[in-house]
């Protein structure tokens, strides 16, 4: 009887690890990114970087400009929820 209540809890154990998340923990969004940021890269004053976000829901975009010592430099991206 001992055996049996401890293969029964550890399959519960197991079993509650492989549980997936409730719903809401995957589209809860509680912040809002939209805007321009900016900032420094290292102590150096040429080597500033600024990020244009639009955010929409979960998903973020934008544009990622290095600014100063490597002017002209930029790339556009996307990401969202793993």
């Amino acid at each position: 009887m001992r055996a049996a209540l401890g293969i029964i809890a550890a399959a519960f154990v197991f079993v509650s690890g492989c549980a997936e998340k409730d719903w809401i923990d995957r589209t809860l969004v509680t912040v809002d990114v939209t805007g321009t940021w900016s900032g420094m890269l290292g102590a150096s004053p040429s080597g500033e970087i600024q990020l244009e976000l639009e955010q929409q829901g979960s998903t973020v975009k934008g544009v990622l400009k290095l600014l100063g010592g490597a002017a002209g430099q930029s790339g556009r991206f996307q990401g969202g929820p793993l």
